[in-house]
């Protein structure tokens, strides 16, 4: 009974919370202004100050006890609150156990058993940069950083108002503004698309940063505020899941993926894989 293991602790993500003390209630909230889904703020406050319901998780406990036929073992490497409960004059604590059998195995043969299961493997998702491996030491500038300039070009494709920028982002968003004016002119501007791609049992879900529409094509941009590329081989992973997410959209129409590099103000074409070559980095 280890530490928020059992009882379970860990958040829910459903988007809907229910409490008989507080009703019906949305995590999330749209705002209008900026056009993006926030968290609800007075949720969170008022379901920070509710008790945990652990009557549920008692009776699991109490099944699992009454069906010992002698005797019963409580484990706990980081004792949860139901393992401080137990009364002391209804248990004893075992220390420095040694676990080992009367019968010695003298015979260190491996034998290998093949089993087979009935039961159908189940349905996974995965984001689409639990498929890519970055090299160690790469010349970055840390999350926050690309955080700030993506938010700096959605707020630009938005047409949002954006009121000072710091000088350390200064030439990467001036980069990504003098593409956008001369290169994008003209086309449709679709900015932060949620997207999932279903391969096999498989739902690898994403965010592309920008898809722009032309008259005769389509072009997915992904901005990179890396120094270097060294980890341009992984980005090509990222960029072909988007390809084939916006080729069922876009049948008729050629897509071309880019590599923006925010620093150098770089567009870099990127070349997609195979649909069966991500299937196999999926397995």
């Amino acid at each position: 009974m280890n530490l928020k293991s059992f009882p379970v602790s860990s958040p829910s993500y459903n988007r809907l919370l229910f409490n008989e003390m507080i009703g019906i209630r949305n995590k999330k909230e749209f705002n209008s202004k900026y056009n993006y889904i926030f968290d609800n703020w007075k949720t969170d406050l008022v379901s920070a100050f509710q008790f945990s319901d652990l009557d549920e998780e008692r009776r699991l406990l109490y099944v699992a006890i009454t069906r010992a036929m002698s005797s019963i073992y409580f484990t706990a490497h980081r004792p949860s609150e139901f393992f401080s409960y137990l009364s002391n004059e209804n248990y004893k604590i075992l220390e420095d156990i040694e676990l080992s059998s009367e019968k010695k195995i003298t015979d260190n043969k491996q034998i290998s058993i093949e089993i087979k299961s009935k039961i159908k493997e189940k349905n996974k998702i995965m984001g689409v940069h639990d498929l890519m491996n970055f090299k160690e030491g790469q010349k970055g500038r840390g999350m926050e950083f690309g955080t700030i300039i993506h938010n700096l070009a959605f707020r630009k494709i938005e047409n949002l108002v954006i009121s000072k920028i710091e000088e350390e982002y200064k030439k990467d968003f001036n980069n990504i503004s003098n593409f956008i004016d001369k290169k994008l002119n003209g086309a449709i501007l679709l900015s932060e698309i949620d997207c999932s791609l279903p391969i096999g049992n498989t739902l690898i879900r994403g965010i592309i940063d920008l898809v722009a529409e032309f008259k005769d094509r389509i072009e997915i941009i992904d901005w990179k505020t890396d120094l270097v590329k060294d980890n341009l081989s992984e980005y090509r992973k990222q960029l072909s899941i988007y390809y084939y997410v916006l080729k069922q959209i876009y049948p008729n129409k050629e897509i071309y993926c880019k590599i923006f590099w925010t620093y150098t103000g770089e567009s870099e074409d990127i070349k997609i894989i195979k649909l069966e070559d991500i299937n196999k980095l999926i397995k």
